[in-house]
């Protein structure tokens, strides 16, 4: 087994024994012939250089209060970190408006600088986040793919249209109301030629189009939801790679792992500790876990200690491989 396979058993581990994960996985892992990750770590280096920037988008409102959940922003946060110490690119956050101080503060607790969107280019291991509506808003759209042309376009649990257009949480509830609609963003940047990836953990995320069938077999409200469209769940939105992970932060990691490989390096990984530090500062500036819908230092009921041990784990098969 090499190395990708590793990190992609690893980070696909049905922890949450939510029995989606693992058909969702294989069905990615068909439409490409290399480990999920690996690929996207390297069709990323093979497309962003120094001084690139690349949008990473996330965001998804929990009800009733439309508040932002932790998994999502620290995944974010360290594709981020990966983008900027790994590949010396730029990273620019796109996140729904209710996100932004969470993504503000979790940046931060990764190590990395946040500053304005017309000073992140000037800055040293820099990034900006950038609201976007909750509205079709092809300007915003244009203007930003003008402003910032980015190399690669990744969305984590970021969550995406179903076919008539309505944002699902996970109970088919509808969620649109805050949810930054950025699907437009991601299909003109692959109009573009620009790479796009999409992770997610549950079928109702950007770049689940890509294997729709797969989640409306096998997702429990993915045809039938349970608001007045009745379209079910299932995202529409198609992106070039989709990561499959148990939790969508860990595909974020297992990205950020084989970045850092593929540059024969390891220092630049978050560690358990930074791990922790970001689940508290996420928490701390308003976000809740998403399983459990309280503000607690978790992620989709996964404690902050076992996340922060995977993060481990992870550094641990990194350092064995390079």
């Amino acid at each position: 087994m090499n190395t990708g396979e590793e990190i992609d058993r690893l980070i696909s581990v049905d922890i949450g024994a939510r029995g989606v994960v693992r058909k969702l996985y294989q069905a990615a892992l068909d439409l490409t012939s290399r480990p999920l990750c690996l690929e996207a770590a390297s069709r990323m280096k093979e497309r962003v250089k120094p001084h690139d920037t690349v949008f990473i988008i996330t965001g998804f409102p929990q009800l009733p209060t439309y508040v932002p959940e932790t998994d999502g922003p620290i995944g974010a946060a360290a594709l981020a970190r990966a983008v900027s110490f790994g590949l010396g690119a730029f990273p620019i956050i796109v996140t729904d408006r209710m996100a932004v101080d969470c993504l503000n503060s979790t940046l931060r607790a990764m190590e990395l600088n946040v500053m304005s969107k017309d000073e992140v280019l000037k800055g040293i291991n820099s990034t900006a986040v950038l609201p976007f509506p909750p509205e079709e808003s092809e300007a915003e759209v244009d203007q930003l793919l003008g402003a910032f042309n980015p190399s690669a376009v990744i969305a984590i649990e970021k969550v995406g249209r179903n076919q008539v257009g309505v944002y699902h949480n996970m109970r088919g509830l509808d969620v649109s109301r805050e949810a930054g609609r950025v699907d437009t963003l991601v299909d003109r940047a692959r109009e573009k030629g620009v790479f796009t990836v999409g992770i997610g953990d549950g079928g109702n995320e950007i770049g689940m189009g890509s294997i729709i069938d797969e989640v409306k077999r096998s997702v429990p409200n993915a045809s039938k939801c349970q608001c007045p469209c009745g379209r079910g769940i299932a995202a529409v939105t198609k992106t070039d790679l989709l990561v499959v992970a148990s939790v969508s932060n860990w595909g974020g990691y297992g990205i950020e792992t084989c970045i850092d490989l593929l540059q024969g390096r390891v220092d630049a990984i978050h560690s358990g500790e930074v791990e922790r530090r970001c689940i508290n500062a996420c928490v701390s500036a308003g976000a809740i876990d998403g399983m459990k819908k309280i503000p607690e230092p978790s992620v989709d009921g996964i404690p902050a200690e076992i996340n922060a041990s995977l993060v481990e784990i992870l550094r641990t098969i990194a350092s064995r491989h390079t």
